[in-house]
């Protein structure tokens, strides 16, 4: 069971980049669903739907104690 989510890695000017995502922030939730309600699966499949999806990230940067909201809209990967 995992209950928190760290960003391992930020590919350059992906979708995540852009909305300003970085290493080791925290996803809080995923479309107002907390990330400790979630299966790794689910999550998985979230980030791998379809293109052009809109995704609303709860997030706490690292560092940082105030949580950000962020829409991340997915891209295909080549």
């Amino acid at each position: 069971d995992y209950n928190r989510i760290f960003i391992l890695r930020v590919e350059p000017s992906s979708p995540a980049a852009n909305v300003g995502l970085a290493k080791d922030d925290e996803i809080i939730s995923i479309n107002f669903k907390g990330v400790d309600q979630m299966s790794m699966e689910e999550i998985h499949e979230l980030f791998r739907s379809k293109e052009n999806r809109s995704l609303l990230l709860e997030v706490l940067p690292k560092g940082e104690t105030k949580i950000a909201r962020v829409i991340v809209t997915l891209q295909r990967r080549i």
